[in-house]
């Protein structure tokens, strides 16, 4: 962890390290005793959602995914028909 600080510090002195210096601001705040994780069923009264209308990441992904290929395969079936032959 001192490496990473260290690292920090010095890429604060260039403008275009800055970037590097923000991540590595995460790893200070990721090596601290703080507990960042917190049941969703609280997040849930909270936000008053119920906790079968959310999607679960895997299952996001994959409905992403596929109406990606859907589209994929339509812009390919449009591109063919579009096709001028001499």
């Amino acid at each position: 962890v001192a490496v990473l600080r260290f690292t920090r510090q010095l890429t604060r002195f260039f403008q275009w390290t800055n970037d590097v210096a923000d991540r590595l601001a995460f790893s200070e705040v990721l090596s601290s005793d703080t507990i960042f994780s917190v049941p969703m069923n609280d997040t849930y009264q909270l936000l008053g959602v119920d906790s079968k209308d959310i999607l679960t990441l895997e299952k996001y992904l994959q409905d992403y995914f596929t109406n990606i290929l859907k589209k994929l395969k339509d812009l390919k079936a449009q591109s063919k028909q579009t096709d001028i032959f001499f």
